[in-house]
């Protein structure tokens, strides 16, 4: 995810990451005479390595927003999910739940749910449901002519009939109307600080969007020894001497940190098959969480490749099903493939 900024400023993308609640009130106080910042008052910081990043979304009138009663403006899906993509939300599934039809076969009742999952700053993974439906009978009632149309003296539609071509269309597409209730109605459960209409104002400031990130620098900056390693390791250097285990106390937490440099190639006599097995290295109480995390990070400097090949891995070992499976691995950013990264990595191998 992008940096918390170092200068306010509409135009600066750069932002720093923040670790502490002091930190983030001072930076909020600041940024919010430029930016709409959907921040909670409070973050419960627990973990060294998770900080607080923030991304810069801003919004055009014309394009990604539609006008709704009061003279407000709502936001289109496709601005709600690229807020929520920034947010590191995850649609995890979606699926049609219910369909019922007409004599002619018809869509007259769809509902749809999605679930998704979002990290945490303590480090556990926020997750919930939503359903959205489209209903043909709710919008016979809602699409009718409100007076008399004319047009060139002539009336075309009188108060109270339906308009046909309106409802048509909608039926035509209920299934994408439903689901996009749903993704709407998630969007908003998952972030809270998002209001549901703004003035034409208020949308003059893009929204600043915080995220959950993982960054070990100041940790390793607190043991060069594993610095130097984890650089290695980000430069591809192969090691052969045993790695150590650094544990790191913090505040009564305990963070524990473990190098997987790649081992050395072995000489495969000819004929002969040898099964390469991960070593787990992870010192005993180390939490599936916890190592989940640290694997992943592991391929935030791989090539993309490399991070490709991972999550297709682990997609068939899960039997995951993504809920865009059309779309590139590629085309997510290296911080969203680290997250499915672990998030595949918790989920329990296909029987």
């Amino acid at each position: 995810m992008s940096e918390v900024k170092k200068s306010i400023t509409t135009q600066a993308v750069d932002f720093p990451r923040v670790s502490d609640n002091n930190a983030l009130q001072l930076f909020i106080e600041e940024v919010k005479k430029v930016m709409i910042p959907l921040v909670p008052e409070l973050y419960v910081f627990t973990k060294p390595e998770l900080k607080i990043g923030f991304q810069k979304v801003s919004v055009n009138i014309e394009k990604d927003t539609y006008l709704v009663d009061g003279g407000k403006y709502s936001l289109h899906l496709n601005k709600l999910s690229e807020i929520a993509q920034a947010a590191g939300l995850i649609i995890t599934d979606s699926k049609e739940l219910l369909r019922e039809k007409d004599e002619s076969g018809r869509a007259t009742l769809i509902k749809h749910q999605v679930a998704w999952e979002m990290k945490s700053i303590d480090g556990s993974v926020k997750s919930g449901v939503a359903t959205g439906e489209y209903n043909y009978l709710e919008d016979c009632a809602r699409f009718v002519y409100k007076a008399d149309e004319v047009k060139n003296g002539k009336t075309i539609a009188k108060k109270g009939e339906l308009k046909t071509a309106q409802i048509n269309k909608r039926r035509t597409y209920g299934g994408s109307l439903a689901e996009s209730n749903a993704m709407s109605r998630a969007i908003s459960k998952a972030l809270t600080k998002l209001q549901q209409s703004f003035t034409k104002e208020e949308l003059s400031k893009p929204f600043l969007i915080p995220c959950v990130i993982t960054d070990f620098t100041d940790i390793l900056k607190q043991h060069p020894d594993l610095e130097k390693l984890y650089i290695s390791q980000q430069l591809g250097i192969l090691q052969s001497a045993p790695l150590p285990i650094v544990e790191i106390k913090q505040q009564a937490v305990v963070t524990e940190i473990k190098e997987t440099l790649p081992e050395p190639k072995k000489e495969i006599e000819e004929a002969q098959t040898v099964e390469e097995k991960p070593k787990d290295n992870f010192p005993p109480g180390t939490s599936d969480e916890e190592k989940a995390k640290i694997t992943a990070e592991t391929f935030r400097e791989s090539k993309q490749p490399e991070r490709t090949a991972e999550v297709e891995r682990l997609v068939k070992l899960k039997n995951y099903k993504r809920a865009n499976p059309d779309k590139k691995i590629e085309g997510y950013s290296i911080d969203k493939q680290v997250e499915l990264i672990e998030s595949l990595l918790l989920l329990p191998d296909a029987k």
